[in-house]
């Protein structure tokens, strides 16, 4: 070792020192992790076929996720008492549309939010359902009802999500070769479980 990374060595041997005495054991563990972390000396290798079994226990998990968000999507509906009949935000898609397939509709931002008047607090105005109600009634939801539809775009969007990050990890497992060797950043290994 050179004069001059001995002075830096022991520079930094100095400010670990002061930096492990100014703070407690786990602000000084979490300090060494973020460090690492960033650092691109410090990464974990695996092989592409480790992260294939890893991300398909992820798509597994996904599949599970999706489906009781359709099974509460169904309840949700039931309690409506209408289908929704809004499509989703393009934001939630993010150009996913071809491989997507079908998406659940979405109860449109008129029917759940308030219009700016004086109406009853606990009256909310729907004009996006005509088909619903025949004879052209305009019906007027209580705000228990537009509770459940507001839960419902909440978990249309997470099912949404889901789907979305199932094409993701399946173009990736599709593409990584088995014997591909990938250095992982340490909080990427620690969320794939390694």
């Amino acid at each position: 070792m050179s004069w001059d990374q001995d002075i830096v060595a022991k520079n930094m041997e100095r400010i670990l020192s002061i930096t492990f005495q100014l703070s407690t054991p786990d602000e000084f563990e979490k300090a060494i992790v973020d460090d690492l972390s960033y650092s691109e000396d410090f990464r974990i290798e695996k092989t592409g076929k480790e992260v294939k079994e890893k991300l398909q226990i992820e798509m597994a998990t996904i599949t599970v996720e999706k489906t009781a968000f359709m099974v509460k999507l169904e309840l949700l509906v039931k309690d409506i008492g209408c289908l929704p009949s809004g499509k989703p935000d393009q934001w939630q898609i993010r150009g996913f549309e071809r491989y997507l397939g079908e998406v659940p509709r979405q109860y449109a931002y008129e029917q759940i939010y308030k219009k700016h008047s004086e109406e009853s607090e606990s009256m909310y105005p729907n004009d996006y359902v005509p088909n619903s109600f025949p004879g052209g009634i305009t019906p007027v939801f209580t705000k228990e009802i537009v509770d459940k539809m507001r839960e419902y775009n909440q978990v249309a969007g997470d099912y949404i999500r889901r789907c979305t990050d199932a094409i993701k990890l399946k173009t990736v497992i599709d593409n990584l070769a088995d014997s591909k060797k990938i250095k992982l950043a340490p909080q990427l290994a620690a969320q794939l479980g390694f």
